[in-house]
């Protein structure tokens, strides 16, 4: 009589449920969280993370930095993000698939081209690594000094400057919790104007939403005690100042090639390949702080006080 009443307590158990048990017993391993993102102490040299807003100079200070060969930073990936979910979902597969994954992912990214790597090494170097070495963080390091050497440089730190890490800057940090980020800050007016004269938003109120949700993300890591804030038109106004108080920051030598950062845009990548990149081919002009104002009409003017309001966003440089 027990047998019958287990057997039909069996038989009202949901088929997911005993699908489940019966995939736990054969792979148990998809239940046990085998590689961190991150371990303290792995990265021999902490990478810089420019978080921003995109038309927030992010390209510009990509190409004063890398002007002094002491640090490289790639072109745009908007690959970091989705990695980090894949790695999370799948950190129970074996450590060699695992890279191969991730290097997947970078690769199969539509303007990896303009990286002009092959991470072949990458993937050797990665699956390589002893076990006390096998994170995420780690993977992406060797990806990141696979481009480095592929450009010929012999820069210890590698950087990012994605505008798209900045709607993830919570899991960013918790990848790179020692590494240093830089906030990126530009007038949300003249980040509008910008998103809509490259084509990149139709309109202005797309980009003041774009500019709230970067920057409000980026607010909530600001404790982190390896974070400056640069705002772009300091950058634009006084360069020279500006650049040495990052250098000291990321305990980089400065150097006046900064200042000449157009001269080496050819090597960049991207800068070539894209339209709104192409500022960082011109000679800084201290004038583009306020050149947004004459991109809009005594309407236009109002309509976008108005989303400041809307969307409380406070206009810092009135």
């Amino acid at each position: 009589m027990r047998r019958i009443q287990r057997l039909l307590l069996v038989s009202k158990i949901p088929l997911w449920v005993t699908t489940l048990v019966e995939r736990i017993k054969r792979f148990p391993s998809m239940f046990v969280n085998r590689y961190p993102l991150y371990r303290q102490g792995c990265i021999e040299e902490q990478p810089l993370f420019i978080l921003a807003c995109g038309r927030s100079g992010n390209t510009l200070l990509r190409s004063m930095l890398t002007a002094s060969d002491e640090i490289a930073i790639p072109p745009e990936s908007y690959v970091i993000p989705k990695v980090i979910r894949l790695f999370k979902a799948n950190n129970y597969l074996p450590w060699n698939q695992l890279c191969s994954l991730v290097i997947g992912e970078f690769q199969s990214y539509k303007e990896f081209y303009t990286w002009k790597s092959n991470l072949a090494t990458a993937l050797v170097a990665s699956q390589a690594l002893p076990k006390s070495r096998r994170t995420l963080a780690n993977i992406i390091d060797c990806i990141y000094k696979t481009y480095t050497k592929q450009q010929g440089l012999n820069a210890p730190r590698w950087g990012d400057k994605t505008p798209i890490n900045s709607l993830y800057a919570r899991w960013i940090v918790k990848l790179y919790p020692e590494a240093y980020y830089i906030h990126l800050h530009r007038d949300p007016r003249a980040v509008a104007v910008s998103y809509r004269e490259s084509g990149l938003y139709s309109d202005l109120e797309s980009g003041l939403m774009f500019w709230k949700a970067s920057n409000s993300q980026i607010e909530k890591v600001k404790c982190h005690n390896k974070f400056i804030t640069l705002k772009y038109e300091q950058l634009l106004q006084n360069p020279k100042k500006s650049l040495k108080d990052v250098c000291e920051f990321l305990k980089l030598s400065y150097s006046d090639k900064m200042l000449d950062y157009y001269k080496h845009s050819s090597r960049l990548g991207d800068v070539t390949e894209h339209k709104h990149h192409r500022n960082a081919t011109k000679q800084l002009d201290s004038s583009n702080a306020d050149k947004w104002k004459s991109k809009l009409t005594i309407e236009e003017h109002s309509e976008i006080n108005k989303l400041i309001k809307k969307y409380n966003i406070k206009a810092q440089y009135d």
